[in-house]
């Protein structure tokens, strides 16, 4: 059996706390149960207020509940891998219905009853539209989970951010996530110190406003795409740049280099691949960081469906200094 279905996968753990472990279930803003179904957060009010004959079902639902919590926090991983929402507390969902159906007749009873309903109501009506719009019909929304980086299974962190919530995932909240992700490991690149070809996986380049690598490719996510290097030499004249692309729905882009413009390029057609060669004026080029950026528009998933993907793809590419042409 795929080791998702084998009993020592309970073994393996989430490597999160306990209670950042229950806070994520319950309460963080892409996987918290009471986020995703706001309407729970009234539960408490009535739970006091039970029939003494009614208490058992409390108990036994809670416990259901203590229990579903528990074992996702050993599993790996409790957030659920690439998912809408507190997908592990599925199996707890038959016992949080009966308890809405118990605690309903004091929830809406006495004298401010009608406020509670009145609010019950709202809460309703705004986990419909997390479910029913973001869920189904938004795609940034399962994109969110590391269709452009971070990845959620290597950074389960990200689900704990309020400035990046699931439920109000777009495409520009996920460039804008995905850039500051990317400059937080900017002292992680090699220098390049002479002439090199490099694929797309190697360490001496990041990559915001791409994908991560698939089938060996990148592909731009967002407008604005950019390549960061590190050149560890004083540059002395231009630069040639050779680019393994391919492209899908897009015919031109521009491309700057440290916020300079340095070219626009028409592509044969719609779609295609290429090896594009760029001339980088010396002057532009600087020792230590430079940031080479591809304005290709319309790049990204729109949100449609089917999701498909349009933009630059990038394979390698190599980067010559004078002397080596």
């Amino acid at each position: 059996f795929p080791f998702y279905y084998r009993p020592e996968r309970l073994a393996a753990g989430s490597g999160t706390g306990l209670l950042a472990a229950l806070y994520g279930q319950l309460l963080s803003p892409s996987r918290g149960l009471f986020v995703f179904v706001p309407y729970l957060l009234l539960l408490p009010w009535g739970t006091g207020r039970l029939p003494v004959h009614q208490r058992p079902w409390l108990w036994l639902i809670l416990a259901w509940g203590l229990g579903q919590l528990l074992l996702n926090q050993l599993a790996a991983p409790w957030w659920g891998g690439w998912s809408y929402g507190p997908r592990l507390l599925l199996d707890w969902w038959p016992g949080l219905a009966l308890l809405v159906f118990l605690l309903w007749p004091r929830l809406s009873g006495g004298r401010t009853g009608h406020y509670r309903v009145a609010l019950f109501t709202v809460l309703g009506l705004v986990a419909i539209w997390i479910h029913s719009y973001q869920g189904l019909f938004n795609v940034q929304t399962g994109r969110w989970n590391g269709a452009i980086p971070p990845n959620i299974d290597e950074h389960p962190e990200i689900a704990f951010s309020w400035r990046y919530p699931q439920i109000g995932a777009s495409a520009a909240a996920l460039c804008e996530r995905n850039e500051a992700f990317v400059w937080e490991r900017i002292a992680t690149i090699a220098p390049v110190t002479g002439a090199l070809h490099q694929p797309v996986t190697a360490p001496t380049a990041l990559y915001p406003g791409w994908s991560d690598v698939a089938d060996d490719w990148r592909w731009s996510e967002c407008e604005r795409s950019s390549m960061l290097f590190n050149l560890g030499m004083q540059p002395s004249g231009d630069y040639v740049l050779l680019l393994e692309t391919r492209w899908l729905g897009v015919t031109e882009f521009d491309i700057s280099l440290n916020e300079e413009p340095v070219t626009s390029l028409t592509l044969p057609g719609a779609t295609g691949t290429t090896t594009l060669q760029v001339l980088l004026p010396g002057e532009l080029m600087q020792a230590g960081l430079n940031e080479l950026t591809f304005h290709v528009p319309g790049a990204g998933t729109p949100d449609t469906r089917p999701p498909y993907r349009l933009g630059l793809g990038l394979a390698s590419w190599s980067l010559s200094p004078p002397t080596s042409r």
